[in-house]
């Protein structure tokens, strides 16, 4: 692990014992800079939410993404985008949600 992952893996940490909102806080901000994903994720419950955050948050911690998570990085992009009608830009946008 880098120094770099371990500073970032601190930093959430401490935000998830700072703030106990930290999910409704990621998706708000989300929703804020992309008003048309909140009405892709209105029928999906907080408990499915949270678990789709999570999913986001270990895919950002991984250092070796690139060459361990690939395929199923690109298998969840294109079928987000078929099949949900994501925006590649909205990936984007979630992530500096977070």
């Amino acid at each position: 692990m880098t120094t770099d992952q371990a500073w970032i893996e601190t930093a959430f940490d401490c935000a998830a014992v700072d703030n106990l909102n930290f999910n409704v806080d990621v998706y708000q901000t989300f929703y804020r800079t992309e008003p048309s994903a909140a009405s892709l994720m209105a029928h999906i419950d907080e408990l499915v939410q949270n678990k789709m955050l999570s999913e986001v948050i270990r895919l950002l911690l991984n250092p070796n993404i690139e060459s361990e998570e690939a395929g199923y990085l690109n298998f969840e992009v294109k079928t987000h985008i078929q099949g949900y009608g994501v925006s590649p830009l909205m990936f984007w946008r979630v992530n500096r949600a977070v």
